[in-house]
């Protein structure tokens, strides 16, 4: 590759340019999905930031404008090196075999480097904007494990006896977590349901005895 492309695929702007304008338009073409994520009561799924990502990074708008900004690099780099007759001076200096060479070979490299660049922006303006929603999970078991450890020491302190039903959700909830594991592993919709019937029993039962 020619010292000249080498320098030319350095230029930062012409790498953050495209990536910046890939990142816009594939996020406003979910921006319906992102709306629907902001509007929700209940915390976001553990990793719903990183599903997101990848997700935009296989729509319609990712693949229409990724080979755009592939060529947007080098293509502004060629449009600035006809106007200021530079590649006269280049095409004297080599022969034209090496000129085409390394300016195909500098093309597929800084489109590589923006492409990869402008997947990671989409990655971490997804995570900027969802994560936090995910990390509201962690409030909801918090308070869940507070619950827990109220309960716990009432039950130590006042000697109170362990209602039986205490027992039946634990054996309930072992069962949940086998049961949950299977229908995923099976695809069982029924079984899906089911869980979640178990789950709001467990939920009845917890709230009888508190």
């Amino acid at each position: 590759m020619l010292a000249y492309d080498k320098k030319q695929i350095g230029r930062i702007h012409r790498i953050l340019i495209p990536a910046v304008i890939f990142t816009a338009a594939v996020l406003l073409g979910r921006m319906d999905t992102i709306m629907a994520d902001f509007g929700q009561s209940e915390p976001l799924a553990a990793g719903k930031a990183l599903s997101f990502a990848f997700e935009s990074l296989t729509t319609g708008n990712a693949l229409l404008v990724a080979p755009v900004i592939c060529a947007f690099p080098y293509g502004a780099a060629c449009i600035d090196e006809i106007k200021s007759g530079m590649f006269k001076n280049v095409l004297y200096r080599t022969d034209k075999a090496s000129y085409i060479h390394s300016k195909a070979a500098a093309c597929m490299l800084s489109g590589a480097v923006t492409l990869m660049g402008a997947a990671l922006l989409v990655i971490l303006v997804s995570a900027v904007l969802l994560t936090p929603l995910e990390t509201a999970s962690g409030t909801v078991n918090a308070a869940q494990a507070a619950d827990i450890a109220d309960l716990s020491k009432y039950i130590d302190e006042k000697h109170v006896e362990i209602p039986p039903l205490i027992g039946k959700m634990a054996e309930m909830t072992v069962n949940m977590v086998t049961e949950s594991v299977d229908a995923f592993v099976k695809r069982d919709l029924e079984l899906c349901r089911k869980v979640i019937d178990d789950d709001d029993q467990v939920d009845d039962a917890f709230n009888q005895i508190k």
